[in-house]
């Protein structure tokens, strides 16, 4: 049994430490706030802990809540250090929960805003804005950042590597700058998915490599009824399925 009750609780205020047992005290303070406090020793260390106020916190748990952080000590557990981990895991989770709600758009317009004026001109901000609009967000827009994936870089990349190779280049080169700040925030961990090298370079062929179409210059129409006659006299069959096909586009 403890030595306190709780008309003594009620009536103590001479400023001091009132030994419950156990390790339990009540400390009063001179200005008459009165506290809860548990003294324990582990891996040889003795450490105070405390358990709230009075009359918040009550004799019967007070007492309840010192003997539950007693068994953790007799597990060697140190009741500070659960408690501290605790509360970084509900921080943690607590940020993660606020963090679902940012999106790949909102991080990449809060990094235009803030890059704005350290650019040369407004025209770049207007690309940035551009070639996201068009062509990142249809797929990006709304995920979370932590969940954007290779598969999504490649999904918005794919359709325009080859065909508009440059803007493609510079579009990559823009989710990877704005994906490296949501980490930079905490709001994303692990690699980059739209990094270049050591990644992307494996799935995509270079510029460098990519064969620039050259089409033909138009046949002017005025010269058409002499080339469909020419293609109808040479008598192969293809010839004429290429006439065929002039008239029937």
């Amino acid at each position: 049994m403890g030595k306190l009750n709780i008309k003594q609780i009620e009536h103590l205020s001479i400023p001091g430490t009132y030994e419950d047992g156990d390790g339990l005290r009540l400390v009063v303070k001179a200005s008459g706030k009165k506290s809860w406090v548990l003294r324990f020793q582990v891996g040889g260390k003795r450490r105070e802990m405390g358990l709230g106020g009075v009359p918040d916190v009550k004799l019967r748990d007070a007492r309840n809540e010192a003997f539950a952080q007693r068994q953790l000590v007799q597990k060697g557990v140190d009741p500070l250090a659960e408690r501290e981990a605790t509360r970084l895991a509900l921080a943690k989770a607590m940020l993660t929960d606020q963090s679902r709600a940012i999106t790949f758009k909102c991080i990449a317009l809060e990094y235009i805003a803030a890059q704005r004026n350290g650019w040369k001109s407004a025209k770049h901000a207007q690309q940035w804005e551009n070639t996201l609009t068009t062509y990142a967000y249809p797929v990006l827009a709304t995920l979370n950042t932590e969940d954007i994936t290779t598969e999504h870089i490649l999904k918005v990349l794919t359709p325009i590597w080859q065909i508009k190779p440059a803007t493609a280049s510079r579009l990559r080169n823009r989710m990877e700058i704005v994906l490296d700040a949501a980490k930079v925030r905490g709001l994303r961990e692990g690699e980059n998915p739209a990094r270049w090298r050591g990644h992307l370079y494996k799935l995509v062929p270079p510029r460098a490599r990519l064969k620039t179409v050259v089409h033909h210059p138009a046949l002017p129409w005025g010269e058409m009824p002499a080339f469909m006659q020419e293609l109808w006299l040479h008598g192969d069959l293809s010839y004429k399925a290429i006439v065929l096909s002039v008239l029937t586009v």
